[in-house]
């Protein structure tokens, strides 16, 4: 339920409205996100290694930090180049750090 709801549900940092939304304003649930753009403080990206039973691929996390420390995941991606592109336009456009983690070497 969580991946459709993140992935079909609106989204999107909002300056003339100063507010970061995710979730339809007619359905509040508990993964519904309505923030200040004050409140972030850092862009973090993160890297893992996904293993199943067909394999195993690289996936890649964007996720927003908060004052007060929370972490909001805001996508994941697999492809590196794309996040770090995506993780640069929206430092700049909130004109916050970048913080990179690397990647899980198992």
């Amino acid at each position: 339920m969580y991946l459709l709801f993140n992935y079909f549900s609106p989204h999107g940092f909002d300056k003339a409205s100063n507010r970061y939304y995710r979730g339809f304003k007619s359905i509040q649930t508990k993964m519904s996100v309505d923030i200040s753009l004050k409140t972030i403080v850092a862009i973090q990206l993160i890297g893992e290694t996904i293993s199943d039973e067909d394999g195993s691929f690289k996936s890649f996390e964007l996720n927003i930090i908060l004052n007060n420390a929370e972490r909001l995941n805001v996508m994941d991606h697999s492809n590196l180049r794309g996040i770090i592109n995506d993780a640069e336009t929206l430092s700049e456009f909130l004109n916050i750090p970048i913080w990179h983690a690397e990647s899980n070497k198992t």
